[in-house]
């Protein structure tokens, strides 16, 4: 029994043990028959940009869901909740144009339909061109598009 368990495991073995840097680099010299190397790249300042907005918007979603949450046992919470955000879309507005913000609420608030599926958006003047927002980086993809 005990073996069987093993063996299964080794089946998956990717899922528990995924690859590292350092086996992803033995994997390629065996295939190669070469010594090789890998560097990490450094991230741009736009890779930079884009992993704090992502962030601030995955943030600002776990708070909004968590206030949600506490509303229901704490009523205060809400209007607390209610002033921090106020906060935060003053401080979007110093960053991000009247549209980037229009379409930033529409994914944290509106996104979803009654029945939990994404909602699609369509561009104005898109020529009909529909697209589904379901992370915060495909949100920072479409913002950087709109001016």
């Amino acid at each position: 029994m005990i073996g069987e368990e093993d063996n299964e495991l080794e089946d998956y073995g990717e899922v528990f043990n995924p690859p590292t840097p350092e086996r992803v680099q033995v994997s390629i010299e065996k295939v190669l028959k070469a010594k090789t190397g890998i560097r990490k790249v450094k991230p741009t300042p736009a890779d930079k940009k884009r992993d704090e907005f992502c962030s601030l918007i995955t943030r600002i979603e776990h708070a909004a869901t968590r206030g949600i949450y506490a509303s229901e046992f704490i009523p205060s919470m809400e209007d607390w909740d209610d002033a921090w955000l106020e906060i935060i879309e003053d401080l979007l507005s110093k960053q991000y144009s009247a549209s980037q913000i229009s379409l930033i609420n529409f994914y944290l608030w509106d996104r979803y339909d009654e029945n939990g599926q994404v909602k699609e958006l369509e561009f104005e003047g898109g020529n009909g061109q529909v697209v589904y927002l379901d992370t915060p980086e495909q949100l920072y993809y479409i913002i950087g598009k709109i001016k």
